[in-house]
């Protein structure tokens, strides 16, 4: 196998993943693109493996859709570390609060508005 052959197969596998997130996210091609900049046409072309996608959007990509961009590039989740981008966020930001009160009514918070989607 050639080097362009083996890159095309990257594209390819790359691209499913990237449906299949945008998929279970339920968005658009042309709501996912937006967020990037992006026709709808683009991102077409990125999930059938035409086009390459890069680094920068990847991570747009991967932040909008909750994946991480090791899962799209392999396949495989990180383990045992949080995979949705949004709760390592949301962790980030609770450690940076000072310890006790604000740190609890955080977590309180979350769990609240979590309520309504669990």
């Amino acid at each position: 196998m050639s080097i362009d052959e083996i890159l095309r197969a990257l594209d390819v596998q790359i691209g499913s993943r990237l449906r299949q997130a945008r998929t279970a996210a339920k968005l658009s091609q042309r709501k996912l693109g937006a967020c990037a900049g992006l026709t709808k046409d683009q991102v077409r072309r990125y999930e059938l493996g035409e086009n390459r996608l890069s680094a920068g959007v990847m991570m747009v990509f991967a932040e909008v859709l909750g994946v991480s961009t090791d899962w799209m590039l392999t396949g495989k989740m990180p383990s045992p570390a949080i995979v949705d981008v949004h709760a390592q966020r949301a962790a980030a930001i609770i450690q940076q609060m000072p310890p006790g009160a604000p740190r609890i009514g955080a977590v309180r918070a979350v769990e609240s508005v979590s309520r309504a989607f669990i």
